[in-house]
């Protein structure tokens, strides 16, 4: 079995502070169906809406920490006026940091668009999945013209991260 590049991180671009109260007040809007969802979603085995909103309201709290003081595992980098906050590595089937977890489940509990990023990049394994990714982005909002931006500079970073260019 080989190891595989997984990358997973947020965007915003640059003057744009994140909206912490923003994503709080989106995990208190949700219906308890919604949180049930989101609890099968990220296989977390709450028993109850409430012990759900706790569990997503200590994740924003959790991700803000990362964001504002980063560990050696997640850094910020600039690309055509975005900021790009993520973390990876290589995976055997584990997360490959000890951030990972923090920053994929933010962004697949529908988080970081309430939270004031631009778009929430999903783990990234190969650059064939970046491209399919930002070609749902471009089918969502066909005017987004940051979703090309995006594809360019984390295909470009995968590729040097991978020996490729």
């Amino acid at each position: 079995m080989g190891a595989d590049l997984i990358v997973v991180g947020v965007i915003r671009p640059q003057g744009c502070e994140p909206d912490w109260p923003g994503a709080e007040k989106h995990v208190h809007g949700l219906s308890d169906d919604q949180l049930e969802q989101l609890a099968d979603i990220l296989c977390w085995d709450d028993d109850t809406p409430e012990s759900t909103r706790a569990a997503l309201l200590g994740l924003v709290a959790d991700f803000r920490k990362l964001f504002e003081e980063p560990p050696r595992d997640v850094d910020t980098m600039t690309f055509a006026g975005l900021h790009y906050t993520m973390t990876g590595g290589l995976s055997y089937g584990d997360e490959p940091t000890s951030s990972f977890g923090t920053i994929n489940d933010f962004v697949n509990a529908g988080l970081a668009g309430p939270a004031g990023f631009v778009v929430a990049a999903p783990p990234l394994d190969s650059i064939d999945r970046l491209v399919r990714y930002a070609g749902e982005q471009a089918s969502y909002d066909p005017d987004h013209e940051n979703v090309f931006t995006h594809v360019k500079a984390v295909g470009e970073w995968l590729g040097v991260m991978r020996g490729v260019r």
